[in-house]
């Protein structure tokens, strides 16, 4: 099941309609579509689920000064969240209903937190689970959004069975997040919460890498291809960060601590560089291209202040390539992650 994005979907949603055959790396699915108006999916995702539940679930919101939830805020969570969150169940109870068995529906992410709610009200006997890819926060942090949207969102979340997060500090805030947030009964020993006379478990499941794949990447010709023209102008001491250009990376700071570097250790002028191959994020989102400019502004700061004849401080390459990912990460003497919450 999967959401129209952009222009390029809708058109083939008009060429191939809203079900068809899709090619996976081995075989394919039946791929299922919900088709919001731009404006629609504009409001959900560009101004609902980035930046305010994002920025809520990495704690990146100034509370002196923000989130301001205004008209606007309202407006996009009736007419955007709210409504391409129904599109999407209603897309789901339509193709479960068409199934021989009981349905399994798995829901992903903080841009579907209403999925399971809508879905349970019509599929009572339904084994759904929802994943959060991303950290949840303390209940007081959830506290910044207004008690309509934040309950939404937990009794929307608690119309699956299992709730999956990455770690167990996840699993242990949203256990407090129910008991403190909406008196719901919490059994810490069981990581369950009782509600409906319904028992919804809370579960950690982190995310792993493909290891063979990785492995198998890392030893390919068009890694060893990038490893070449790495060692064309690879300095003696590299230091390499790859990130997505989203605020919660904390890229800047990086930066920052790589200046803090050059004053105290003059010694490695010329003999150091920091690679940071960034990917491009969220471009449509004002915020993140505004944080884009603040991470070329810091960089040509720090070259002008400390560079010299062939020689820059920083260099960043904003772009995307897993092999040359690949390539920097076999090359590195000092990998930097530092991001705000998770990473």
């Amino acid at each position: 099941m999967a959401c129209a994005r952009n222009d390029a979907e809708r058109a083939l949603i008009e060429e191939r309609g809203t079900t068809w055959q899709a090619p996976l790396i081995r075989g394919e699915t039946r791929l299922h579509y919900a088709t919001p108006t731009p404006e629609q999916y504009e409001q959900y995702y560009s101004v609902i689920s980035n930046p305010v539940l994002w920025f809520v679930q990495h704690y990146l919101w100034d509370l002196a000064h923000q989130p301001v939830i205004n008209g606007r805020i309202h407006r996009a969570w009736k007419n955007g969240y709210l409504e391409v969150n129904k599109q999407v169940a209603r897309k789901v109870v339509e193709v479960a209903r068409g199934l021989p068995g009981r349905p399994l529906v798995m829901v992903h992410d903080y841009q579907l937190y209403l999925v399971p709610k809508l879905v349970r009200e019509q599929l009572h006997g339904a084994i759904i689970q929802h994943f959060v890819h991303i950290p949840w926060p303390t209940p007081q942090y959830w506290k910044v959004l207004p008690r309509e949207m934040r309950d939404a969102i937990l009794f929307g979340l608690l119309g699956s069975d299992i709730v999956g997060f990455q770690t167990s500090l996840d699993v242990r805030n949203f256990l407090m997040t129910c008991e403190e947030n909406a008196g719901l009964a919490v059994d810490e020993r069981e990581k369950a919460v009782l509600v409906d006379g319904r028992v919804v478990y809370a579960r950690a499941y982190p995310i792993s890498i493909d290891v063979a794949g990785t492995t198998r990447l890392s030893y390919s010709h068009g890694v060893m291809v990038e490893e070449r023209k790495l060692r064309d102008w690879r300095p003696q001491h590299l230091i390499v960060r790859i990130d997505r250009t989203d605020p919660s990376k904390n890229i800047i700071r990086g930066f920052l601590a790589y200046e803090k570097l050059l004053a105290h250790h003059p010694e490695l002028k010329g003999r150091v560089q920091f690679w940071a191959f960034l990917q491009p994020s969220r471009q449509d989102v004002a915020v993140y291209r505004n944080y884009v400019r603040k991470v070329r502004q810091t960089v040509l700061r720090i070259n002008a202040q400390y560079g010299a004849q062939g020689w820059q401080p920083i260099r960043l390459e904003l772009g995307e390539s897993v092999r040359k990912a690949m390539a920097a990460m076999r090359n590195f003497d000092a990998l930097v992650v530092n991001s705000v919450y998770d990473g």
